[in-house]
């Protein structure tokens, strides 16, 4: 699997901002989303140990307008939502940290495979065999099988013979997910399977003829989970206020990677910024640099360091205000997202982990505000909630 060398990302950013005219309403579709739950058989040091490691790994491997609600996952561990291959029903995680698609087939025989749908060619009218092997890795887990081609609806958007990934083989890391498979939402470039991802045939097809697609993540405490939501060939104008402002990818496009100016606690600038941080909605927390890491939670009254799990846990009531800044504009973090709570313990972590030497800026973050992707633009823009 080729490697990409994370430190190679680190370049800079253009801020812009771009009048994004809404789409007809016949070339919009919206996803609901649900959350995804860690499954109980873990511990919260495992949470942890699991989380850390399908980051690192995610990310230090490479080139590997409708709305669809999105199912908000265990204090928002993640979200998922709905698709049809070949008239068959899945659940995936929409991810913009990955590009392949794949789903559970059948001939599965591997634990992680017990209770998911599973994609059986002999149901679909419409599959077309291909049978190229493929391979793809998630730091605590794997996938493998064999690739087809078949018709792919997200919402009432549809796609005709999108290539996706038969998984036949996946690890256990995979058991009691909460989801059948992943949908990746990066580029191309990231791709294992080697081929158009399903937004860029969405475009391809004329299905959507606005190349941007944006999410909205509710939190579950504020009883806004259930209302989380993916939007394709637009946005979803009802979920902001004020206008959205776009940064730039850097570097060639492989991830959504952009420059963050600073981040701040409370009104005192840290200046612990990065040329390039990957905004994945597929990473339930913040891994930031060892140096903001341990800035940013060091600020926060009563915080401990808990060097066996390489975190800090913090009051669960905290009022402390993170915010982000994204070309030359602050986004709060709330502080009910600042807190990651073991349930099962009632101990609460700071949900901003020490990613080492980079940075991914997952749902801790993006529960904060709109992100749409535009990939006609290649930028990634931010606003704040309606």
């Amino acid at each position: 699997m080729k490697a990409i060398n994370l430190a190679t990302l680190l370049l800079s950013l253009t801020f812009i901002t771009i009048d994004a005219a809404p789409a007809p309403r016949s070339l919009v579709h919206t996803i609901p989303l649900q959350k995804h739950r860690f499954s109980d058989k873990y511990s919260v040091k495992q949470k942890f140990a699991l989380e850390k490691q399908y980051v690192i790994s995610k990310f230090s491997q490479g080139s590997n307008e409708p709305t669809e609600p999105l199912t908000d996952i265990q204090n928002d561990i993640g979200y998922t939502g709905p698709i049809v291959i070949g008239g068959q029903d899945f659940t995936v995680i929409f991810d913009t940290g990955s590009s392949d698609l794949w789903v559970p087939a059948v001939g599965c025989d591997s634990g992680a495979c017990k209770d998911d749908h599973l994609f059986d060619p002999s149901k679909s009218k419409t599959f077309k065999k291909i049978g190229k092997e493929f391979e793809i890795t998630y730091g605590s887990g794997a996938v493998s099988g064999v690739t087809g081609a078949d018709d792919l609806s997200i919402s009432d958007a549809k796609v005709t013979g999108q290539i996706f990934g038969l998984a036949t083989f996946l690890t256990d890391s995979f058991t009691d997910a909460g989801f059948d498979g992943i949908l990746g939402m990066g580029f191309d470039s990231l791709e294992e399977i080697k081929t158009k991802t399903p937004v860029e045939n969405l475009i391809a097809q004329k299905v959507i003829t606005d190349p941007v697609f944006g999410f909205f993540l509710g939190r579950e405490e504020d009883g806004t989970g259930d209302k989380s939501e993916l939007t394709l060939g637009g946005v979803d104008e009802t979920k902001f206020k004020g206008d959205l402002k776009f940064n730039t990818v850097v570097d060639t496009p492989s991830y959504w990677q952009i420059k963050l100016d600073d981040i701040k606690f409370g009104e005192k600038s840290l200046g612990v910024g990065a040329p390039s941080v990957i905004i994945d909605t597929g990473t339930t927390l913040v891994f930031a640099s060892t140096d903001a890491f341990t800035k940013v939670n060091e600020l926060i009254p009563g915080a401990t360091y808990d060097p066996e799990n390489d975190v800090y846990t913090i009051p669960c009531d905290t009022k402390s205000v993170v915010s982000f800044v994204f070309g030359g504009v602050s986004y709060d973090i709330n502080p009910k997202d600042l807190v990651f709570k073991d349930e099962s313990s009632g101990i609460c972590y700071s949900a901003i982990f020490d990613g080492g030497d980079f940075w991914v800026v997952g749902d801790t973050f993006l529960k904060n505000v709109y992100t749409a992707f535009d990939l006609g633009k290649t930028a990634v823009g931010f606003a704040p909630l309606a």
